[in-house]
């Protein structure tokens, strides 16, 4: 009992940790929605408000990949695939960041014709930005949904054994007792 109820709260504690790391990964994943958000509203309408909103929630996400990374050894795992995503991750949102203040540039030095060709480039670095933060939220999910397979496989094999154990425990005692009981019932019927 002491052992299973230990791996039990093991993995409870991991899920709780994961379920740490999702919520801050959807913070994440928010703030890079608002980055192009504003990003899109600087496209229509060239406003300086929106290009400083857009920078100041890449600045949000990359503070949140920041403090996400000295937790890789514990929340992210000890695999590849979250590491190598969320390094991606800075790395793609380094790279629009540099794009996006580019593009600023070009339209307050009144250079139209060169913004409009970083315009295209803008576009494509968020789209895979937002697709790289949706595959890292998917990862850390089924990681959450691997530990929870995890702890019913070993909750149900853990009461297919106490069943088992329970089943031979009570045979052999009851072949014990019985047995005594039928020395018992021949003495006394020699008596």
């Amino acid at each position: 009992f002491t052992v299973l109820g230990g791996l039990s709260y093991y993995y409870l504690l991991q899920i709780e940790d994961a379920l740490g790391l999702a919520e801050v990964v959807d913070d994440l994943s928010n703030n890079i929605l608002e980055t192009r958000r504003y990003e899109k509203n600087y496209l229509l309408y060239a406003m300086e408000e929106d290009y400083a909103e857009s920078q100041r929630y890449s600045e949000l996400a990359l503070g949140i990949i920041a403090r996400i990374e000295p937790l890789e050894g514990g929340l992210i795992g000890s695999d590849q695939h979250g590491r190598s995503t969320l390094l991606r991750l800075r790395e793609q949102l380094y790279g629009y960041r540099e794009i996006f203040s580019k593009l600023d540039q070009l339209r307050l030095e009144g250079q139209a014709k060169a913004s409009d060709a970083v315009r295209p480039e803008l576009r494509e670095r968020g789209k895979d930005l937002v697709e790289e933060s949706r595959r890292f939220v998917t990862y850390q999910r089924e990681r959450i949904l691997d530990i929870v397979g995890t702890l019913k496989r070993q909750l149900s094999l853990s009461i297919a054994s106490f069943i088992a154990v329970a089943v031979f425990f009570s045979w052999l005692v009851g072949r014990r007792i019985f047995g005594a009981l039928s020395i018992i019932e021949r003495s006394a019927r020699q008596i």
